[in-house]
């Protein structure tokens, strides 16, 4: 009777363990320890009454410690897969560590910035002001582009007002794009590929003569804004006839431009004024946005943006106007001596 009730003992504790283990490994840990405690407990007990059945009654603690013990080598066994299943898991999905998706990523950026970055040197912005020559062996001016920047060609006449364009055409339209809101006297122009050149034609309201411009892209400069100044007198001239500069005088030009004539010397206007003044071969130079009223001027040249540049007489007083005729001014000059 007891050798049965060691084996129902036996039994009972291996089927728990099974289905314990399928469920939840740690509820089979425990339900097994429980009953091997219990069945120590009870084999003690009837040992304590019964010494002759010891040996029958220990064979099946030792059967059921046994179950306990593989019940709790297969739940470690367990854990152990699954620990190692979501790491397989996780280096599967995510086979790079946090810092090397960083070096990745800064490897992507560089790429790229790269790719973006044109070779060489950026090209040098620049502005200027050219007088057109209409005569036939004259050179055209040339304005230099720049693919992925934009130029813009105004047109002004002699008494630098804005002279409105007629029509167009350029020479190489898939190497170069081209602006026009088909009022204005400017033309916004883009090269659309490095080292491409051509040349572009422009018809002004009221001139016969075409404009003709080359044009040239990848020479290291690019002109944002070119300012053509065509002699004549355009249709929204303001200035009298007998009062327009020559319209080729280099010297006036460069001083509209502000750059200092060749061989001239640098006079110091007092006051907080925007003025420049130059002394060359018994001429004075000056530019400014003030309207000189005196002495009466000899030459006058004007860009678009109002800046004006006048040959006068040497003197060391000259009076202007400011913002027109809101405020006149007295301009005095050092250094004629």
């Amino acid at each position: 009777m007891k050798n049965k009730l060691g084996t129902i003992l036996f039994i009972l504790l291996s089927c728990i363990s099974v289905v314990t283990f399928a469920q939840a490994p740690n509820i089979a840990i425990a339900a097994s320890t429980a009953a091997v405690t219990t069945a120590t407990n009870n084999t003690a007990n009837r040992n304590s009454t019964n010494p002759a059945a010891a040996t029958k009654t220990t064979a099946g603690s030792q059967q059921a410690m046994q179950a306990a013990q593989q019940a709790n080598a297969a739940v470690s066994q367990n854990q152990n897969m699954s620990k190692q299943a979501f790491v397989g898991m996780v280096g599967k999905q995510l086979p790079m560590s946090t810092k090397q998706i960083k070096e990745l990523r800064q490897a992507f950026e560089s790429a790229r910035q790269a790719a973006a970055t044109p070779a060489g040197i950026p090209p040098r912005p620049t502005t200027s002001s050219i007088i057109v020559s209409l005569s036939p062996n004259a050179a055209p001016p040339v304005v230099r582009l720049e693919a992925g920047y934009i130029s813009s060609l105004v047109f002004v006449d002699s008494s630098g007002q804005p002279w409105p364009i007629k029509a167009y055409s350029v020479g190489n339209p898939n190497a170069f794009n081209i602006q026009w809101d088909h009022r204005s006297n400017t033309l916004l122009v883009q090269a659309t590929s490095f080292y491409k050149r051509s040349n572009l034609a422009v018809m002004l309201e009221g001139l016969d003569t075409p404009i003709m411009i080359t044009l040239l892209a990848g020479q290291g400069a690019v002109d944002y804004r070119v300012d053509l100044r065509v002699p004549g007198i355009g249709p929204n001239a303001t200035v009298a006839t007998a009062s327009l500069p020559n319209a080729t005088d280099p010297v006036l030009l460069d001083v509209l431009n502000g750059v200092p004539p060749k061989n001239a010397r640098t006079l110091k206007v007092l006051g907080n004024y925007p003025c420049q003044a130059w002394l060359l071969h018994d001429k004075l130079y000056l530019r400014t946005p003030l309207v000189v009223i005196s002495p009466g001027w000899q030459s006058i040249m004007t860009s678009i943006d109002g800046t004006h540049a006048y040959e006068l007489q040497p003197t060391s007083v000259v009076l202007a106007l400011q913002h027109g005729k809101d405020r006149q001014v007295k301009l005095i000059l050092e250094g004629l001596d």
